[in-house]
């Protein structure tokens, strides 16, 4: 199983290494259910991290067992409903912002992928990044 891992001494030395690995799909050609998915892993895998790094009998409590699935399924519901919020916009803009990513993809597939405008998800990024710092 592939594993990630970020290193470094402060919060803002994390972010900025998620940041760098996150733009470094955009070389790839992400697909923005593709971030959406691999946001809801890095949040599940904390929330999981989270729970193995409680003290002793706490780690295996059923609170800690409640708390961390009860994350999971926030993370799936948010995950999902982001995934529909893009289904909605590319039919709303007929596909000009957001389209469904269809080339290649199998059926299954065709449901979860989609593509944006390049230069409005240049810009797009542009302005996430502007207000992160």
């Amino acid at each position: 199983m592939p594993e990630l891992r970020f290193e470094g001494d402060t919060h803002a030395e994390l972010v900025s290494q998620v940041r760098a690995w996150l733009g470094s799909i955009e070389a790839e050609g992400p697909s923005l259910a593709g971030v959406v998915d691999q946001s809801a892993a890095l949040t599940k895998d904390s929330l999981r991290l989270l729970a193995e790094a409680a003290p002793g009998e706490l780690a295996g409590s059923d609170v800690v067992s409640g708390l961390t699935d009860m994350g999971y399924k926030m993370t799936d519901a948010t995950r999902d409903r982001v995934l529909n919020g893009l289904d909605l916009l590319a039919k709303a803009t007929d596909g000009t912002f957001v389209g469904r990513a269809t080339k290649g993809a199998t059926d299954a597939s065709a449901k979860v992928l989609f593509s944006m405008n390049s230069a409005l998800a240049k810009q797009f990024l542009k302005q996430l990044n502007t207000e992160a710092d």
